[in-house]
């Protein structure tokens, strides 16, 4: 494929390990429930090194554990990149990311994608010491197993993250992060479950207009840290006022 090419994928299960090469390239499935690129656990499933956007694909069984890397599903590494429509399930690795890593990149979008069953640790990691990217009306399944981590500081907007242990956020580094109309509902067994916890960096984030759950407490430190719970934020379940009308 040459750079700018569009490369449409039938339904079918692809058992392969798919590099872009440092391409542009447009890569789609016919849909993410059809299209499988199955990594047959044989390292790392998907490797986005290009300004490229990859839609409509499940991405599963990528195995980095061996390289005793993160990004097993999938490895961003080119600012500007972007991920859409995506299912990621049932991906390990090592040290965190399971299904996604975003490394020396910025402005990466992530949107409309459902992540389940990280099989290692943590689902997602960003580990750039930068923003990294944004991630838009996505669905992350924690497994039980941790919480979105790094040294990167990506923004969560109109996000469900569920099945967290001790956090749902534990990223930092030297900026400012949003989480803003999330959900997070923690796995049932962490009571003490909180949605952020990140002292250890001088990092601002605000979280705002969300379901959270454990005290909103502001809080900041000698680092320079500062959480923020903004305008709008509930700690019970939503309750409809008029639920026959739809209100």
């Amino acid at each position: 494929a040459l750079n700018g090419d569009t490369i449409e994928v039938r339904a079918g299960t692809y058992v392969e390990n798919i590099n872009f090469n440092g391409k542009q390239l447009l890569l789609s499935g016919e849909s993410a429930e059809t299209t499988i690129i199955d990594g047959n656990w044989q390292e790392r499933t998907v490797e986005l090194n290009g300004q490229s956007t990859i839609q409509n694909f499940t991405i599963t069984r990528g195995d980095n554990a061996e390289n005793s890397d993160r990004g097993s599903g999938m490895r961003i590494t080119t600012s500007g990149a972007s991920v859409r429509n995506c299912i990621f399930t049932d991906n390990r690795g090592s040290g965190g990311g399971d299904h996604i890593k975003i490394g020396a990149a910025n402005n990466v979008i992530v949107e409309n994608c459902q992540f389940f069953n990280n099989l290692s640790s943590e689902p997602l990691f960003a580990d750039n010491g930068s923003e990294g990217g944004i991630y838009v009306n996505c669905f992350i399944d924690a497994n039980g197993k941790g919480k979105v981590s790094g040294n990167g500081w990506p923004s969560f907007i109109n996000c469900t993250i569920v099945n967290f242990t001790d956090s749902a956020y534990r990223c930092g580094g030297n900026g400012e992060a949003v989480l803003r109309n999330c959900i997070f509902v923690p796995a049932p067994e962490a009571d003490e479950a909180k949605v952020v916890d990140s002292d250890s960096f001088p990092f601002q984030i605000l979280v705002e207009h969300c379901r959270v759950v454990g005290v909103q407490r502001n809080r900041s430190n000698e680092n320079g840290a500062s959480l923020t719970f903004g305008a709008g934020n509930i700690t019970s379940d939503p309750l409809f006022v008029d639920a026959a009308n739809g209100d």
